[in-house]
C-alpha cells in the first residue's frame, strides 16, 4: 500500500466524522426550535404561526398620526400584542410587519437572509404607513431599536421609541461579533456550527430574558437560531449613522434587569453624540418589558406619549 494511503483514509473518516457532528448538531438544535413551536398554533397553508402574523389597524379614515412596531430578533409581532391593543382603543392606525425568517414554521430564510432584507420590510412598512398617516412614529424593541434607527436613515420618523435597544453589542458579545466578522472565519464557524442556542441568562428559567415565569414560558421565540443570522445581526449595528437619522423626537425604555443589552454603553453612546432624549427604566423588567411585569405600564405610556405628540389624532 503506497505511504500516503492510510494519510488519506484518516483525513477522510475525519471529515466524515465531522460533517456527522456538524448534522447532528444542526439537527439536535433544529429539533429543539420545533418542539418549542410546537406549542403554538400553525397556519400551515402559509407556512407561518397566528402567534406571528402582521400586526395591522388602518383606522377609519386618513389619519395625522400611525405607529410602526418593529419587533426583535428571534422574536414575533407577539411581543406587540398589548401595545397593539392599546393603540388601536386610541384608535391610532399602526403596523407590526413580521422581519423576514421569522414567525415561520421552519428557519430556512434565516440561513442566507441579509441585512437589506430586513431593512427592505422596515422601509416597505414604513411607506405603507406613510400612505395612511402623515407623520409616521417607530417604536423599536430590541434588534427592532437598531433596524429603527436605520430605518431613520432612509425616512423622516417623527418620535422614535427605541426600547431594550440591541445598538451596541453586550461585553459577552463582542468576541463572537468579532469572530463571525472575519470572512473566512465566519464562514468556517457558520458551516461547522450552524445553529446556535440562545443563552440562558443568570437567575433565568429559560433562555429568554425574561422575569414574568408566564411571558416567558408563553412568548415566541426561537430557541436556536442559525449563525449565520447572528452575523447580519451584528453587522446591522455597526451599519448605523445617527448624525444621518432623521427623528423629531427620541425615547429610550429599557428594564432595569435587563441582562440583554449593554445599558452603560448605550446610555454612553447617546450621551458622547449629544443626542436629546429622553429615558424611562422600569424596576420590574428584564429585557423583554413589553412581556414584562411592567408590561401595562410600559404599553400606557408608550400609548400616552405618543397621543401627547398628536392630540388631534
Amino acid at each position: 500500500m503506497p505511504d500516503g494511503i492510510p494519510l488519506l483514509y484518516w483525513l477522510a473518516g475525519a471529515l466524515a466524522s465531522t460533517w456527522t457532528a456538524v448534522r447532528y448538531w444542526r439537527r439536535r438544535r433544529e429539533n429543539i426550535t420545533r418542539s418549542h413551536l410546537a406549542t403554538f398554533s400553525p397556519l400551515r397553508e402559509i407556512g407561518a404561526f397566528k402567534e406571528s402574523l402582521p400586526l395591522f389597524f388602518p383606522g377609519t379614515v386618513r389619519q395625522n398620526h400611525a405607529v410602526l412596531l418593529l419587533h426583535g430578533y428571534s422574536a414575533s409581532t407577539e411581543e406587540f400584542q398589548l401595545l397593539s391593543d392599546c393603540l388601536r382603543r386610541q384608535q391610532t392606525p399602526h403596523f407590526a410587519p413580521m422581519l423576514t425568517g421569522f414567525g415561520l414554521t421552519d428557519l430556512h430564510l434565516l440561513y442566507p437572509v441579509q441585512a437589506s432584507d430586513w431593512l427592505r420590510d422596515a422601509v416597505n412598512a414604513f411607506d405603507l404607513l406613510a400612505g395612511l398617516a402623515n407623520t409616521i412614529s417607530v417604536v423599536g424593541h430590541s434588534h427592532g431599536g437598531t433596524l429603527a434607527l436605520l430605518l431613520a436613515q432612509h425616512r423622516p420618523v417623527h418620535h422614535l421609541i427605541l426600547t431594550g435597544p440591541n445598538i451596541v453589542s453586550s461585553k459577552s458579545d463582542r468576541r463572537y461579533k468579532k469572530l463571525l466578522g472575519t470572512p473566512l472565519i465566519s464562514h468556517c464557524v457558520s458551516s461547522l456550527l450552524p445553529m446556535v442556542l440562545k443563552p440562558r441568562r443568570r437567575g433565568r428559567q429559560r433562555n429568554t430574558d425574561t422575569l414574568h415565569q408566564q411571558s416567558a414560558r408563553r412568548c415566541f421565540h426561537y430557541p436556536a437560531v442559525p449563525t449565520a443570522s447572528l452575523r447580519v445581526l451584528w453587522e446591522m449595528q455597526d451599519m448605523i449613522d445617527i448624525a444621518q437619522a432623521e427623528f423629531h423626537r427620541l425615547t429610550l425604555m429599557y428594564g432595569e434587569k435587563d441582562q440583554t443589552i449593554d445599558i452603560p454603553a448605550i446610555k454612553a453612546y447617546f450621551q458622547q453624540r449629544y443626542i436629546p432624549h429622553q429615558t424611562f427604566v422600569w424596576p420590574n423588567s428584564a429585557h423583554n418589558i413589553l412581556e414584562e411585569h411592567d408590561r401595562e405600564e410600559v404599553a400606557r405610556t408608550i400609548t400616552e406619549i405618543l397621543a401627547s405628540d398628536h392630540p388631534e389624532t
